[in-house]
C-alpha cells in the first residue's frame, strides 16, 4: 500500500488522540499543551497533501499561527508570575531567627 494512502487512511487516528490530548492539556492550563497542538499541524499538513484536502490549508496555516501566538503569551505570562512570585517571597521573606533574636524570646534583647 503506498505511504500516501497510508497516511490519509491512519493518521486521522491519531491526529484525533493528539488533539483531545493537547485541548486536555490546555484545560489543565499546560503550556505544554500549544506545542503539542503545534507539532500537530505538522502532520495535519501531511495529512492535507496525503489526501490532497487543500482546502484545509488556511485553516492549517491560521491555526499554526494562532497556536504560536498562545504559546507566546502563555510563555510571557509564565515569566511575568514566576517574577512577581519571586518578588513576593523576597519581599514577605524574614529570617525566623533574626526575628526570634530581636524579639527577645531569648531573652537577649
Amino acid at each position: 500500500m503506498p505511504i500516501r494512502i497510508l497516511i490519509a487512511n491512519y493518521l486521522p487516528w491519531l491526529l484525533s488522540t493528539i488533539t483531545i490530548y493537547a485541548t486536555w492539556l490546555a484545560g489543565d492550563k499546560s503550556i505544554r499543551s500549544w506545542q503539542i497542538k503545534l507539532g500537530g499541524q505538522v502532520l495535519w499538513l501531511a495529512w492535507v497533501w496525503a489526501s490532497a484536502s487543500w482546502g484545509l490549508l488556511p485553516m492549517n496555516g491560521v491555526l499554526t499561527v494562532l497556536y504560536v501566538r498562545a504559546y507566546m503569551k502563555w510563555k510571557e505570562d509564565e515569566r511575568s508570575s514566576s517574577r512577581n512570585a519571586r518578588v513576593q517571597v523576597g519581599d514577605q521573606s524574614r529570617d525566623p531567627l533574626l526575628e526570634i533574636h530581636s524579639s527577645g524570646l531569648y531573652g537577649l534583647a
